[in-house]
């Protein structure tokens, strides 16, 4: 995961913004909600600051309340200006999460159908590709990280490649690593939002691809050098990926390779 930094909107710019778009009727009964909403944005906020804002308690809300403010997100939010600008809090363009895909949804870190006072908190609002967004979608609790809050998910080490069979050297299996400097509830919320998102699948299926288009490459390079002199090529290639993304699976996959390389048979 990447650390962003949080979006310049405020809630108050946006509700009042949402709510100049709507009927009257709704804005009405809308408005009797916003000392709620706002509030919902300073709990959230001072939660992040000690650590709490992945677990914070939903508040009780009428059905009509619920579904006005999601439909709020849905039909005013979308597809704005103000969402495109949230999008953008994302400076290269990828999502986030993955590091795979273009970021092109918002995704709510606390999800809106359990969290709709948040449903149109901007810091709530995470730019992410469409898998990531719908594959964590319903969940909640510790896996909810946030690339806005949650720095040290993007600073530790804690992704793992490894090669279960060297006649297979394509064929990786990504895992969160038991990093001990990591406190524990760091390291319950890696396995929760790594499993949520099926990462482990997804990089495993890049690092296929990968290896197809570069195996031939190092092949050659073992025998015209050796494979310590390969193994010393595919080590700076996993430095350089670690410093671009600490966690990103190139890294683990070049590592893997690195590790095993003067046992493979390239």
């Amino acid at each position: 995961m990447r650390h962003l930094s949080s979006p310049v909107q405020s809630t108050q710019t946006l509700w009042d913004w949402c709510l100049s778009t709507v009927g009257a009727k709704r804005a009405l009964r809308l408005r009797r909600a916003e000392n709620r909403v706002l509030r919902a944005e300073r709990v959230l906020l001072a939660a992040a600051v000690i650590d709490r804002h992945r677990t914070i308690t939903p508040k009780a809300l009428s059905p009509k309340l619920a579904t006005d403010l999601k439909w709020l997100y849905e039909k005013k939010v979308v597809g704005s200006d103000h969402y495109e600008r949230i999008m953008h809090t994302t400076e290269t363009g990828m999502c986030p999460f993955c590091g795979i895909a273009r970021a092109n949804t918002l995704d709510h870190s606390l999800p809106k159908s359990r969290y709709p006072l948040l449903a149109v908190t901007p810091s709530n609002l995470v730019p992410a590709c469409r898998d990531c967004n719908f594959d964590k979608r319903s969940t909640h609790g510790r896996g909810n990280l946030s690339p806005y809050f949650d720095h040290w998910a993007s600073s530790a080490a804690w992704l793992e490649a490894r090669m279960p069979s060297i006649q297979r050297p394509e064929q990786l299996v990504f895992r969160v690593v038991p990093n001990v400097a990591l406190p524990r509830k760091h390291r319950r919320a890696l396995h929760a939002y790594f499993n949520s998102t099926n990462l482990d699948i997804r990089f495993a299926t890049q690092a296929i691809d990968e290896f197809q288009l570069r195996s031939e490459s190092w092949r050659q390079h073992a025998a015209m050098f050796g494979r310590g002199s390969l193994r010393n090529e595919l080590e700076a290639e996993a430095s350089r990926h670690k410093t671009h993304r600490n966690n990103g699976w190139q890294a683990a996959a070049y590592t893997a390779w690195a590790t095993a390389a003067e046992r493979v048979d390239w």
